[in-house]
């Protein structure tokens, strides 16, 4: 009908698909081409929201490489992480959306070969970023007041 969805719609179908069974919903996340657009709302804050509202299902967010910057995009899935009770997953895309470039004032027209080869740098970054602690270096000591090396 031309209509986005509400949260209470959105919120509506996550819990049908979990009592349905299904294992995880993936939700896409682009810049609005236009006032009709179909969901009004950034697939992270989406999965935030929807984790609150649902137990057992995983939540995955679609994230632009070109339109995040990695540190940001790898602090925001931590905490997804987090709030999930570890339902959250990342789905980078490699997208180039005219309407996204513009947006985050990305360059449109990069060759597929530099545009994956930065895709893959910016996955390994997030990654890395979320492995950087090493496990020895959280304490947890209580006593001497020490939570980290």
């Amino acid at each position: 009908n031309g209509q986005a969805l509400t949260f209470s719609d959105l919120a509506g179908f996550a819990r049908q698909a979990e009592a349905a069974g299904l294992d995880m919903i993936v939700l896409d996340d682009s810049a609005p081409h236009s006032a009709a657009s179909s969901s009004p709302f950034e697939a992270t804050t989406l999965v935030a929201a929807l984790a609150t509202m649902t137990e057992k299902i995983g939540l995955v967010a679609t994230a632009s490489t070109v339109a995040h910057q990695p540190y940001n995009l790898a602090r925001r899935f931590a905490s997804l992480d987090v709030i999930s009770h570890g339902r959250a997953g990342s789905n980078a895309t490699l997208r180039q959306n005219p309407c996204e470039a513009a947006n985050f004032s990305r360059p449109e027209g990069i060759a597929d070969s530099d545009f994956h080869r930065r895709a893959e740098e910016f996955i390994g970054i997030v990654r890395g970023l979320w492995q950087g602690w090493d496990a020895e270096a959280l304490l947890f000591d209580k006593a001497a007041g020490r939570f980290h090396d």
